[in-house]
């Protein structure tokens, strides 16, 4: 019995700092992504628009040896929203397929344009913001379409997600425009993009910056 009473003893304060712990951390877990501008969180939503940077813009298939090449991007609809969130539609044209092994084009196999309707949060990882890009419905980001006869198919659906992560200062750092690029592949393992069945990552960055009413204000994000 005294032994009882004193393991009991021993047990309470561990369940109680436990407890204490647990209460402490539930902020943090809860605690959601903010966009700012000029260092204030977001009221209402705010318009963004895209700038290539370091084109063109290669989406690699190691495991098919091929690569999807596009010359243009842009933005449409960009949006930021509060909680650190947004939408957007990401446009690459003028494309083409490259063979790697060679790196001579496929002219059999002329890719149509790519859209990707996406929805975006910000998220925490290794004391770092990244910005969550998934489809803005269902389970597909975009639908790569070929020229009759191209040895990829007529269609491929791109399902998955992409993390952007900035590659100047960081999404934390105020600036007018923000670099960014999809984050490494090993970093996330569970959050990439698949052409059919086979893993692809996008090489390539852009420019990110405030539109409209908003346009030259520096502004930033931190999950």
């Amino acid at each position: 019995m005294k032994h009882a009473k004193h393991l009991l003893a021993a047990v309470i304060p561990c369940v109680v700092a436990s407890l204490c712990l647990l209460a402490m951390a539930a902020p943090a877990a809860q605690a959601e992504g903010n966009w700012k501008i000029e260092g204030k969180n977001l009221t209402e939503k705010v318009e963004i628009e895209g700038e290539i940077d370091k084109g063109p813009y290669s989406f690699l298939l190691p495991d098919l040896g091929f690569s999807l090449v596009f010359e243009s991007f842009s933005i449409d609809n960009g949006v930021l929203s509060t909680e650190g969130k947004g939408t957007a539609e990401l446009l690459f044209t003028k494309g083409k397929v490259i063979e790697e092994k060679s790196g001579k084009e496929v002219t059999s196999c002329k890719p149509g344009n790519l859209t990707f309707k996406v929805k975006s949060t910000l998220f925490l990882h290794g004391g770092k913001t990244y910005d969550l890009l998934q489809p803005a419905e269902g389970t597909v980001l975009t639908v790569t379409t070929y020229e009759e006869g191209c040895v990829l198919g007529a269609e491929n659906f791109v399902t998955g997600a992409i993390v952007l992560e900035d590659a100047g200062g960081g999404f934390e750092a105020e600036a007018v425009k923000h670099l960014v690029q999809q984050a490494p592949d090993a970093l996330f393992p569970g959050l990439t993009m698949k052409f059919g069945t086979h893993p692809v990552h996008l090489d390539g960055s852009w420019w990110m910056a405030l539109k409209g009413k908003n346009s030259g204000k520096k502004w930033s994000g931190i999950a």
